[in-house]
């Protein structure tokens, strides 16, 4: 009995560490960020494709001790600092992390703009040229 309540316990713990943002609601917070309604679905397919929509989501430590933060899987290399803002976002790292994706949003654009989405391997390898989410109930 106690190995069922410490287990019950342990998975109570790891589902409050995820947090998992739906379709429609991503695609609103991208459309009040200025995203361009036809640019969304690949938007979508791009959070899919590196956090499975998780906004708590964190990768690493990858080559050169890089971390990758949030929704968007925004690495510590180039684009946010560990511990204070910095770097090309201006961004503390943990700040992407959490059910307000407005910041990593603002993030992702600045590296969209930059790079395009091909800036990410998921995104590349789920998302480009194929099938894309129908988001289109959702705006």
């Amino acid at each position: 009995m106690l190995v069922k309540i410490l287990v019950c316990v342990l998975f109570a713990g790891f589902v409050v560490e995820s947090s998992i943002i739906s379709r429609c609601r991503l695609a609103t917070d991208l459309r009040e960020s200025g995203i361009r309604r036809s640019l969304i679905p690949h938007w979508v397919c791009l959070a899919e494709a590196v956090s499975n929509r998780n906004t708590t989501a964190r990768g690493g430590p990858y080559g050169g001790g890089v971390y990758t933060y949030g929704i968007f899987q925004i690495g510590s290399n180039i684009w946010c600092d560990i511990g204070r803002r910095g770097k090309k976002c201006n961004a503390n790292c943990e700040d992407l992390i959490g059910d307000n994706v407005y910041e990593s949003i603002s993030c992702a654009i600045e590296i969209y703009a930059e790079y395009g989405f091909d800036a990410w391997s998921g995104w590349v390898s789920k998302c480009k040229g194929k099938p894309i989410p129908d988001i289109s109930h959702c705006l």
